[in-house]
């Protein structure tokens, strides 16, 4: 799944309850950026990736010029189980002069960051500096 919120503002957006990459051999879980006002929320779904690449199970990069980001993942699954490459289970890069706000709770992470690289672990936030 890919998310690209780069016009307009205000979007709320809110992924409930979904199964991305269950039973799927090269499932990509979620990806995308956020460059205007905005909210994000993904809750109460089971989320995978098994594509051998690196990359993270959910990949956002929040780079705001102006206003506000909300970003919430709250009670999700979030697997690379199977994936001898994977990256982080959460990477979020946040970069900008808006104000982000995120809340990462009550997840479940596991079988994520094998791929000893990088900023690879169970969530990683990477902000922008200077």
């Amino acid at each position: 799944m890919t998310i690209i919120l780069e016009e307009g503002s205000g979007h709320e957006v809110l992924i409930d309850r979904v199964t991305i990459g269950k039973g799927s051999p090269n499932a990509s879980g979620i990806g995308g950026s956020v460059s205007v006002p905005a909210a994000l929320t993904i809750q109460r779904s089971d989320i995978r990736r098994d594509t051998e690449d690196q990359q993270a199970v959910i990949s956002l990069q929040v780079q705001n010029a102006a206003g506000d980001v909300d970003v919430r993942l709250v009670g999700n699954r979030i697997s690379a189980h199977g994936d001898t490459q994977s990256g982080a289970g959460v990477r979020l890069d946040l970069a900008g002069n808006g104000r982000a706000r995120v809340l990462v709770a009550n997840n479940v992470i596991w079988d994520t960051a094998s791929c000893d690289c990088g900023a690879a672990a169970g969530i990683s936030i990477l902000p922008e500096s200077g």
